[in-house]
């Protein structure tokens, strides 16, 4: 409805402009989807629950649109997609989002940029990927598993200043495909077992990968 806050039904309506169609009544509709679009920014100002079956998708797959999942509200429930060229940003810190499709568009963009406390990032096949949650010292363990696992990135992935990516599993190898480049920027710091790269590494500063 052109809100940049999204967490009132009436806040959407069928109407891509945003006006002239339909509100939405409920969050829980079966087979509902809800497309953030029609701006460039979004994000919610109490947590959103989603019925089962219901998807949020980041995007139209033709203009950029940046929705923010803030630190003090979850979206529960249902399937949070991106689509083409958009971006979720995840401030939300409590724990992995759960709800993220299995496999994101290829040119859509997460980024994981929380504050106050460690985030597990969720393992979902990316597009790019970016790490700024510099909350921790270097050195700190903050995203470890429990078993082994494999993250898969199409596109970029991209580690900030003061960043420790952990991606390493305490019972069981943990392996990193990725597509495109590998940027670390600043003293940044990646932990897994393996990284395979098909891009390019571009470091700037001293980035440090330990298994």
């Amino acid at each position: 409805s052109g809100s940049t806050t999204l967490n009132s039904p009436g806040q959407w309506n069928t109407s891509p402009t945003g006006s002239g169609g339909t509100a939405a009544n409920l969050f829980t509709n079966a087979g509902d989807s809800f497309i953030v679009q029609n701006g460039t920014t979004g994000t919610i100002g109490a947590t959103l629950a989603l019925g089962s079956s219901v998807t949020l998708l980041v995007g139209n797959g033709s203009s950029a649109m940046n929705f923010t999942i803030p630190s003090g509200f979850a979206v529960t429930g249902g399937t949070i997609n991106v689509n083409a060229g958009a971006t979720l940003t995840i401030t939300y810190t409590t724990a992995a989002i759960t709800s993220l499709a299995t496999t994101l568009n290829p040119t859509s963009t997460v980024i994981y940029n929380g504050t106050s406390v460690a985030q597990t990032i969720a393992n979902v096949t990316y597009g790019n990927l970016t790490y700024s949650n510099n909350t921790l010292p270097i050195g700190s363990i903050l995203n470890s598993t429990s078993s082994a696992v494999t993250y898969n990135i199409a596109g970029n992935l991209t580690v900030t200043t003061g960043c420790m990516l952990d991606l390493a599993s305490s019972t069981g190898a943990t392996t990193v495909y990725l597509g495109g480049n590998l940027t670390a920027l600043g003293t940044s710091h990646i932990r897994s077992t393996s990284i395979s790269i098909d891009g390019d590494i571009v470091l700037n500063g001293g980035v440090k990968h330990t298994t």
